[in-house]
């Protein structure tokens, strides 16, 4: 309602904006007990968030690692916090970083396959085209000096005479 009607009252403060920012304020002065109490008004919030980008692929631990990973560098973070935004968002912004940094770890963690875990006749066909993609020169054909992005030296030399010095690659 504006403030011209006659009557109407002005909207109230954020009661929990004042009350980040003093405590903020009182962290900064370097009353730990003041973090701790920041801590205990955002951590089901940060710990919400950091389930929700994480995953059903997450166990508990990933998450409560994360969580208590974001309030580790936020209370490193505080001296440089600028005050622009309220102190939830800017916590909440380390924490969706966070979060998107473990979900890839975990991505990532998830798709290495070891050679070991594999059937055995996986592993026999995967020995089969290694000795495959070996050349007469006795390398690996990815592997192989010579071949210079073409397509090895070692299929090039059963049609084509084999060229002694790299100079004759480079020319054309």
């Amino acid at each position: 309602m504006p403030s011209w009607v006659v009557g109407a009252r002005p909207a109230p403060a954020p009661v929990e904006e004042d009350v980040d920012a003093a405590l903020v304020r009182r962290c900064r002065d370097g009353d730990a007990n003041a973090y701790g109490h920041l801590v205990a008004r955002h951590d089901k919030r940060v710990y919400a968030l950091v389930a929700r980008v994480l995953g059903p692929a997450a166990t508990a631990d990933d998450v409560d690692d994360v969580a208590q990973d974001v309030f580790v560098q936020a209370w490193r973070a505080l001296p440089k916090f600028r005050q622009d935004s309220r102190f939830s968002t800017w916590l909440y912004r380390i924490a969706a970083n966070m979060a998107i940094k473990e979900w890839h770890r975990i991505k990532r963690r998830a798709s290495a396959v070891f050679e070991e875990d594999l059937p055995a006749t996986v592993r026999e066909a995967l020995a089969e085209s290694r000795r495959r993609a070996t050349g007469r020169c006795g390398r690996q054909l990815t592997g192989c000096r010579r071949s210079r992005g073409r397509s090895s030296c070692c299929t090039i030399s059963r049609t084509v005479p084999a060229r002694t010095s790299a100079r004759s690659w480079a020319a054309p």
